[in-house]
This record gives C-alpha cells, structure tokens and sequence, in this order.
C-alpha cells in the first residue's frame, strides 16, 4: 500500500515500477491539502489500473451513515463483462468518526485479488492521525 508519507515522485516512481511488475497494489490511500495533486495521482492510478485490465469502477461516497454492506458488495462483485474492478472510497470529511474509521478497516483487512481499492481523504486532522483506526488504514 501506498503512505500517505510518499511525495508526488516518490508515488510516480512506486507506481511505475508496481505497473511494470504487472500488479499493482491492492490498496491505495491518498489523501493530503491539495486536491489537485490528490486527483492527479488518482488519474495515474486509473490509468495504470486500466493497462492492467482494471475496466469496471465504482465510486461511493462515505460518511457517518455509510452502511458497511454497500462497500462490501462493491469489492465483492464485478461487472458482467469485467473481470477486475477499481473501487474508489470518497471520504467526505476530514474527521473521521470512529464508526468510519472502524467500518474501512474492517472492510480492508482483506484485500481482494482483482479489487483495487482507492481511498481518498480530505487533510486529516491531529486527533484522527492519532486515532487506532487511521494508525491502522495508514500502515
């Protein structure tokens, strides 16, 4: 999994040489203050994804009232024609409540083989960095 740690060169270059292996990770975290260089390394991410076969997407917003089994069936069904999917996590707020933080861990422990799973964040603030849930999605 990608760090939020990663700068925009360090994340190109992970991201191609993860692409030229043919695989890419099944989780990738982006998240940071500036939404342009977050949706630019979502873009990367797609791409790479669809040169390696990734054709279905599906995008779901999450917030405190995301019920777990929407993202579940996500990850867990493909299109009828796709045999890999691209599942992309919108977090709506910077604060992340404990039922969300506990609901991606949860949902991610697992990564699925032919899912790639990308979370996007608003800048996360002090006290969720400090949260159990975010030391965990973070790793």
């Amino acid at each position: 999994m990608a760090t939020p740690s990663l700068n925009t060169i360090q994340f190109e270059r992970e991201l191609a040489q993860q692409a030229h292996k043919g695989a890419l990770a099944p989780l990738w975290l982006l998240t940071g203050t500036d939404d342009f260089l977050k949706m630019e390394a979502l873009d990367a991410l797609r791409h790479h994804a669809r040169a390696l076969g990734f054709r279905d997407r599906e995008v779901i917003e999450v917030n405190d009232r995301t019920d777990a089994s929407i993202i579940r069936m996500a990850r867990e069904s493909l299109g009828l024609f796709a045999t890999k999917k691209i599942v992309e996590l919108r977090l709506t707020s910077s604060k992340m409540s404990a039922k969300v933080g506990e609901l991606l861990v949860r949902t991610l422990q697992e990564p699925l083989p032919d899912i790639l799973t990308i979370v996007l964040t608003p800048e996360i603030d002090f006290r969720t960095e400090k949260t159990k849930y975010w030391t965990a999605l973070a790793k």
